[in-house]
């Protein structure tokens, strides 16, 4: 592509740009159903499996665009796929970093098979240590099948003498759960887990939304403060790295998916370029009930992977979000009235579409890559 006029400046792309990661979108079923999952607002003919030969094909051309580490992830449970196991020896026969987020339902019977795959990094998502309560939040889960797949993994570790898969958890904060934090930190102990993230959750409907934490909220932000306080003891004591998210609107932006060169493959080979833009919802966003529009740039069984990622929409898009050219629509004084920020289709500088209300920019919620 050529350049950029913007305003004074003129931008162009380095020639040997290229995408880095790429999280994949196996499947969009789940075979639980979780008190706040995006998943709900999505039709059931919508939920369909990626058939072997798009996998392919996209396997082929990542290797040739310079790609090297694929999360498997997304809009649904990858070890429901019936040919996820193809699919990872696949990607690490050809020589990708792999990194696989599960609700580990099926860990347990996985376990042995990823470990012998050399799969990097397997990111658990769960919400509590209280059986109760991990049902209440995670309806169909059973949370002793979780710590029965952990241990499967860990003692596939040490029979092969492998350090990888490294396991991290991903929690998702709640009004319900905040409490229930530190007991997780005696879990991650006890099954060598190495990293936790805590994310914040973005509600779908008013239901949910009454669990949120609420941003600004001083008993919230006073409670978060104090688990700060609490976890940083913890990691003292077992080496676990904690991230906690932001609970109020800060000016630094930054994208998880621009800053590590990243996109979204859903699973019928569209190129979209994060997982909040991947498919249409309402998130509630800082009070506001919006509607995410799927942004897509193009599709790989008709454009290749490279020439995608440096089609001038896409680049532009890229640029904007980057560096932030575009206005801060969560601490704007006119957004409980304003009409455009209801929808990323476009801002009012001009953007479309903008990313000008994302909450993962603002390190209000986390997504694994």
């Amino acid at each position: 592509m050529g350049s950029m006029r913007y305003e004074e400046f003129v931008v162009s792309l380095a020639g040997d740009s290229h995408p880095e990661e790429v999280m994949v979108e196996v499947t969009r079923r789940c075979n639980l159903s979780c008190l706040y999952c995006f998943r709900d607002m999505l039709g059931t003919n919508y939920l369909i499996d990626m058939d072997k030969s798009t996998f392919s094909s996209f396997l082929g051309m990542a290797s040739e665009a310079g790609v090297h580490k694929l999360a498997f992830t997304g809009w649904g449970e990858p070890l429901i796929h019936p040919h996820i196991t193809d699919f990872i020896r696949e990607a690490k026969d050809a020589g990708f970093e792999v990194l696989l987020n599960t609700n580990g339902f099926f860990l347990g019977e996985y376990g042995e098979f990823l470990v012998e795959l050399g799969v990097d990094e397997i990111v658990v998502s769960i919400d509590s240590d209280d059986e109760d309560l991990y049902k209440n939040i995670r309806r169909g889960g059973d949370l002793s099948r979780i710590v029965g797949g952990l241990e499967a993994v860990n003692k596939a570790k040490w029979r092969s003498n492998s350090d990888k898969p490294i396991l991290k958890f991903q929690y998702t904060l709640n009004r319900i759960n905040i409490g229930n934090v530190l007991s997780l930190a005696r879990l991650a102990k006890e099954h060598r887990v190495k990293e936790v993230v805590l994310s914040n959750m973005i509600p779908n409907n008013s239901n949910t939304a009454e669990l949120l934490l609420c941003l600004g909220d001083p008993d919230c932000v006073r409670a978060l403060n104090d688990l700060k306080k609490d976890l940083a003891m913890v990691t003292l004591d077992t080496n676990i790295n904690f991230y906690l998210p932001e609970m109020s609107i800060k000016t630094e932006r930054h994208c998880p998916f621009m800053e590590r060169n990243a996109f979204y493959l859903t699973a019928e080979g569209d190129v979209a370029p994060c997982i909040f833009y991947a498919h249409e919802w309402q998130p509630i966003i800082n009070g506001i009930q919006r509607r995410v529009y799927p942004v897509r740039f193009g599709n790989i069984h008709n454009d290749s992977i490279v020439d995608i990622w440096r089609r001038e929409d896409y680049v532009r898009f890229r640029f904007n979000v980057r560096f932030s050219y575009m206005p801060s629509c969560l601490d704007c004084s006119l957004e409980e009235f304003c009409l455009i920020s209801r929808s990323n289709k476009y801002d009012c500088w001009g953007n479309s579409p903008t990313c000008s209300y994302c909450p993962y920019s603002r390190r209000l919620v986390f997504c694994p890559l």
